[in-house]
């Protein structure tokens, strides 16, 4: 039997008898809580892979398995919010506005390499954690959204105060440009040493070409 409560001398209960209740983690609402469970399911999903399971990812969120359901339908559903969390190009969406301030094709070229550089950085590992899976958005990386940064860059190509020296198409050079970026990744990824060129090498090596014309032959950049 649980004894009363302590009184004081007049009789009040006094503030150390009373028993203290563990306090409760704030709840979180319906949006606050699908993001706490993407952010980490994401290093999840680049691990395992489809693997992970709900279980894994509930305790890295830090909360019950059931909860993940009442934001998410399944795990299918959770998974795809994850991706397309990754692939969401906001940086470069934000580059390529600010490359159409810019004049010269190679000027509008180095304002998006930096930012095509880090994006790609960040999407591959978990592109590759899915690949040979049946996900459809990790096929969708390499159609929808690699097409749409092919047909921007392009249309800065396009629309630079030099695009009459352009000697071929801007779509071509346009997914040229973006090649070199993903192959660069992609030896990485693969475990392979790989020094990265600075950005206005990359860009001067497409804007210049590598073989200089007989007038500057001798103005070789090292």
């Amino acid at each position: 039997m649980t004894p009363p409560p302590a009184r004081s001398h007049n009789g009040r209960i006094t503030s150390s008898s009373v028993p203290t209740r563990r306090p409760r983690a704030p709840r979180l609402r319906g949006a606050e809580r699908r993001q706490v469970v993407i952010d980490a399911a994401i290093p999840l999903l680049v691990e395992h892979g489809e693997n992970v399971t709900v279980v894994q990812i509930a305790q890295a969120a830090g909360i019950a398995a059931g909860t993940m359901f009442r934001v998410f339908e399944d795990k299918q559903a959770l998974l795809n919010a994850c991706v397309q969390q990754v692939l969401d190009a906001v940086e470069i969406d934000a580059a390529i506005a600010e490359a159409a301030t810019r004049d010269t094709i190679a000027e509008r070229l180095d304002v998006i390499g930096t930012a095509l550089r880090a994006y790609l950085h960040e999407v591959q590992p978990l592109v590759s954690a899915l690949t040979g899976t049946r996900h459809q958005l990790t096929r969708e990386f390499f159609g929808t959204t690699v097409e749409s940064l092919m047909a921007e860059v392009a249309a800065l190509l396009a629309s630079a105060s030099d695009a009459d020296r352009l000697r071929h198409d801007p779509t071509v050079v346009a997914r040229m440009y973006v090649a070199l970026y993903i192959a660069e990744e992609g030896g990485l990824r693969a475990g392979r040493q790989v020094d990265l060129l600075p950005i206005a090498d990359i860009t001067d090596l497409l804007v210049s070409g590598a073989v200089a014309s007989p007038e500057a032959a001798g103005a070789r950049v090292e």
